[in-house]
């Protein structure tokens, strides 16, 4: 293992155990939702009007505790990458047809364990982190550090420095 994904696979432990989120089950068997919000505008993601069909659009919207903004981390079972589930579709957060261009959208979909649904979770504080997903390598981005609810969420080419519409926080869904 090179060290770049040694490093990667130390960072997603590290947030795992830090926020308790250590999913032994199987896709489709975690037990704890999470409510994720953006650093920039503390808005939760959020699938669109309740839907529960396939390719759903995922956006930002102020929290509200509904089950269209819970999220089960998942473990994929190759130690390094996660599931994001909607609990209210039992879908997993993807990327368009699997594209690798900057603005394609993230929407809800049927999981099916392709890398296009696979995230790392990178640390960049105590409290935040980003979203990769592995097969573009670009991070999950509010479009334009949009602050209103309904912006839309997509992947983007991940910034260094980090900008706060890629940055993500955790919150135990009560």
């Amino acid at each position: 293992m090179g060290v770049l994904p040694r490093a990667r696979a130390v960072i997603l432990v590290a947030i795992m155990v830090v926020t308790s989120v250590v999913v032994q089950a199987a896709p489709g068997h975690a037990v704890d939702y999470w409510e994720i919000s953006a650093r920039h505008s503390w808005k939760c993601l959020d699938v669109a009007g309740f839907g529960t069909a396939d390719g759903t659009d995922v956006f930002q919207w102020s929290c509200t505790g509904a089950a269209n903004q819970r999220w089960s981390l998942v473990d994929s079972g190759d130690g390094r990458t996660v599931y994001i589930r909607s609990q209210h579709s039992g879908k997993c957060l993807d990327v368009a047809g699997a594209s690798t261009a900057n603005g394609a959208d993230v929407f809800q979909w049927t999981c099916l364990g392709t890398a296009n649904q696979k995230w790392f979770l990178q640390s960049t504080s105590a409290q935040w982190f980003i979203a990769i997903a592995q097969h573009s390598g670009k991070c999950l981005d509010v479009a334009g550090s949009g602050t209103a609810d309904g912006t839309n969420v997509f992947q983007w080419s991940c910034f260094d420095p980090r900008h706060a519409n890629q940055e993500w926080q955790m919150a135990a869904a009560l």
